[in-house]
């Protein structure tokens, strides 16, 4: 939801951008913390809509923390996309950091890699599980990367 007209500052777009950009460039290691205070950031940078608070519309088609049954042959298990928007995206978060200690792995090394692609797959496993699979499969490193796939509807 973007906020009426009169109470928000008309910044233009390219300052928006630059405003998230020096807040988010470079942190790290705080992915829980972090993730949604960094989308609904960049909605605001891009101008567009914030999710409504969840469970104000049935079956939360813009949210964060998208539950997402997921049925498999013990039953089904309730797991739980980071940032979804019902026929654009979904979106798993992680966090790295410049060192081992903090976040997800430290960036730039092979187990960094290995977790974001883990967190690829991880987004991937929910789609067949939603009400329509989304076109854009994401992975988003705070404050380092946003990686896009683009998904064959089918």
């Amino acid at each position: 939801m973007k906020p009426e007209d009169g109470d928000r500052k008309e910044i233009p777009a390219r300052g928006r951008i630059q405003t998230f950009l020096k807040k988010w460039r470079g942190s790290q290691g705080n992915e829980r913390a972090n993730y949604q205070g960094f989308f609904l950031d960049l909605c605001e940078a891009l101008g567009v809509d914030c999710p409504p608070p969840k469970g104000n519309i049935p079956g939360d088609p813009y949210c964060f923390d998208k539950d997402i049954q997921v049925i498999h042959k013990d039953g089904i298990t309730t797991n739980f996309a980071d940032f979804y928007k019902e026929g654009h995206f979904l979106i798993e978060a992680k966090q790295g950091g410049n060192s081992s200690k903090r976040g997800t792995a430290k960036r730039g090394t092979k187990t960094y890699d290995t977790a974001m692609e883990k967190a690829f797959y991880q987004a991937l496993s929910y789609t067949p599980f939603l009400p329509s699979k989304p076109p854009f499969v994401i992975t988003c490193d705070i404050g380092s990367e946003i990686s896009l796939s683009i998904s064959k509807r089918g």
